[in-house]
């Protein structure tokens, strides 16, 4: 059975890990034209996912931070922190496959 944790109406995979696991603390947040940082002439579809999710991290009270982590030719991963209202930090990791949130230990 799989948990599963709803932040702003979007549906996260949840991992409660073994072991620690730090906070993503990073404090630079990329805004609307971070796509053109990783790619040079990125295609209208890199533009609008990207554009959909950072519109979602700024309209999503709670989010921390929120970032393109890593990219190559064909896909790229959003990460980010979120805190929920009871004080609790998730890691989020956003991929084409995927959407995770990973318990930060405290």
């Amino acid at each position: 059975m799989s948990r599963t944790i709803e932040i702003n109406n979007v549906t996260f995979e949840l991992t409660v890990p073994r072991k620690e696991v730090s906070a993503i603390e990073r404090e630079k947040w990329d805004g609307m034209n971070a796509i053109f940082e990783c790619y040079d002439r990125p295609s209208i579809y890199k533009q609008q996912i990207w554009n959909d999710w950072y519109l979602w991290s700024i309209k999503t009270i709670g989010v921390r931070s929120f970032y393109i982590s890593g990219y190559n030719c064909m896909r790229f991963t959003i990460s980010g922190l979120y805190e929920d209202e009871n004080g609790n930090k998730y890691n989020l990791y956003i991929t084409r496959d995927h959407n995770r949130a990973i318990l930060v230990n405290a």
